[in-house]
């Protein structure tokens, strides 16, 4: 299966808010007071996480797409609390939104999501479950669970 252009364009843009952000918290943690080096700590994490989901979204590893949609709601949680408690300007909280919602939604479509695995059957005492209740015979099954 050929890469869709939706993990092209989504896995960049995850890993460069990731770099950026630690571009940004790498210097701030370093001359931080004693009271903020938790929140910095906790968010260069973030950052981390980001980059990580991002690799494993190309890559196509099926924790990709999950983390990465898990990583988008986070921001834009974190961005509108930044907001409304005043630490975040107006026009970067919206960046923000815009940014993350756009790349939740590319991550919740059905290519993004075929590409990282889908809906892999699993065996079960010797039949593939499905959703319907029915399965086919599998030869290679064990009767372990």
């Amino acid at each position: 299966m050929q890469r869709p252009l939706a993990v092209w364009i989504v896995s960049p843009v995850l890993a460069l808010c990731g770099v950026a952000g630690s571009a940004v918290i790498g210097p701030a943690l370093l001359d931080a007071e004693d009271s903020a080096v938790l929140v910095l700590g906790l968010a260069a994490l973030l950052c981390a996480a980001q980059v990580a989901a991002a690799a494993a979204l190309f890559l196509g590893v099926r924790w990709g797409r999950s983390g990465s949609a898990a990583l988008c709601a986070l921001a834009i949680v974190l961005g509108w609390l930044a907001a409304l408690t005043g630490h975040l300007s107006g026009a970067a909280a919206f960046l923000s939104l815009v940014v993350n919602l756009t790349l939740l939604f590319a991550l919740l479509g059905r290519q993004v999501y075929d590409w990282t695995g889908g809906e892999r059957p699993r065996p079960v005492y010797g039949y593939y479950t499905r959703l319907d209740g029915g399965g086919e015979p599998d030869e290679d099954a064990t009767d372990e669970a």
